[in-house]
């Protein structure tokens, strides 16, 4: 099924631009280790996740897990723990350093709430299209949090706001601001380039980059956001 997203806000904790000389690491962990290995395949075919260290692991222990100093942890909750509770328990203390992602249909709205309340950055359903699964967790790792549309109804959002003190900047550099503020002003990718006297080329690349960070991908989604983010205040 196509799965719509819904992005709450972008973190501090990553910088906008890749460090080329530190790998990062993307863990799956399922008790399946066909399904898990099948995302890692996924998740490497992507261009831009290929640059990431990316694992898969059948569940030994979540401490384990966390030893492993994931920058992305995607996995079923509900897996790591004799009950539900218990699961929940565990994830009291996500470090800041890993983003976690439940990757399972077997999920209710209160518990979806309790999920990102506990730090969480994304909810998402094992039915997910494997291109949505790659921009999402790219999404993510600039520090997106997503949550799929089957917790709407009727247009509303079944789950409580994101915590207060969750800080919310903005992740994209001078230069994708820049694209994507022309973009929404309805300027071609040709004029947007010689306004800031790049190539068509370039301008395309800090675009591209642009609307994985934010999981855009219309022109109409970049609108969309630029009038959220204030750019025609």
């Amino acid at each position: 099924m196509s799965v719509s997203v819904s992005q709450f806000g972008i973190s501090a904790q990553r910088d906008s631009d890749h460090d080329a000389t530190i790998q990062r690491r993307i863990v799956i962990c399922d008790r399946n280790p066909v399904l898990a290995e099948g995302l890692v395949l996924i998740l490497q075919a992507d261009a831009f996740l290929s640059s990431f260290q990316i694992v898969s692991r059948t569940h030994d222990s979540f401490g384990s897990e966390m030893r492993l100093a994931p920058d992305v942890l995607i996995v079923d909750p509900w897996q790591t723990a004799s009950s539900r509770q218990a699961a929940l328990d565990q994830f009291t203390g996500i470090p800041n350093k890993t983003f976690v992602i439940s990757y399972c249909s077997d999920i209710s709205p209160g518990e979806v709430q309790q999920l990102i309340s506990l730090g969480f950055r994304g909810i998402i359903p094992t039915t997910v299209r494997s291109d949505e699964l790659v921009r999402i967790v790219s999404s993510v790792v600039f520090g997106g949090i997503y949550v799929s549309d089957l917790y709407y109804k009727n247009g509303s959002f079944l789950v409580a706001p994101l915590p207060a003190e969750l800080p919310v900047v903005q992740a994209l550099t001078d230069r994708e601001v820049g694209v994507l503020h022309r973009l929404a002003m309805g300027k071609s990718m040709k004029e947007v380039a010689a306004a800031l006297k790049i190539s068509t080329k370039t301008a395309d690349t800090y675009k591209t980059r642009a609307i994985r960070k934010l999981n855009l991908r219309t022109r109409s989604d970049i609108v969309n956001y630029a009038i959220k983010a204030g750019w025609f205040s």
